[in-house]
């Protein structure tokens, strides 16, 4: 999005976006490098992933270069949670080399189905409902692990105003 003002009035004008439908928006990301750990379990036990992966972070004295983000590669509800795989990332910069800990990848610039929760983590579930529901109705496959981006932390505001952008990367069927 680009964003102008014009005579004091902000009009914003937005490039390469599909419009939105139930919530749901089309959009490119951009490449990134991350660093991650990669783990198998119960998606609902993997806070103390987070903060082994921040606490690699500060040890190194290496700044988060975005939000920290899970990629969820099963669905838990036709996988029996011990064997959902996972990968718990956050972005760094180009010179930051990993370890037997912390692991280090490119995610490439992807097209993907975007929606916006706001609530508590537990409550996010009929939100994925809704953008695969969304992309199969508007004739997209998935193209890859579904991701939630955590847009603010529960240390800084209340359960009910935490912040997840789901995406799922798509391709046209």
């Amino acid at each position: 999005m680009r964003y102008f003002a014009l005579l004091g009035l902000a009009l914003i004008v937005t490039f390469g976006c599909k419009p939105k439908e139930e919530g749901v928006t089309v959009k490119k990301t951009e490449a990134e490098k991350v660093a991650f750990i990669a783990g198998q379990g119960p998606y609902s036990e993997i806070g103390p992933v987070f903060n082994e992966l921040y606490k690699w972070l500060a040890d190194k004295g290496i700044e988060p270069a975005g939000p920290p983000f899970g990629i969820y590669y099963d669905d838990p509800r036709k996988v029996p949670p011990e064997e959902c795989r996972y990968e718990i990332c956050v972005a760094v910069g180009a010179e930051t080399l990993g370890d037997s800990l912390v692991q280090i990848k490119e995610i490439p610039e992807m097209e993907v189905a975007s929606l916006t929760y706001m609530g508590p983590y537990e409550k996010v579930a009929p939100s994925w409902d809704k953008i695969y529901g969304w992309i199969y109705k508007n004739k997209y496959e998935p193209a890859g692990p579904g991701m939630e981006i955590y847009l603010n932390s529960p240390e800084k505001v209340t359960e009910d105003s935490l912040l997840i952008e789901i995406r799922v990367p798509i391709k046209k069927k």
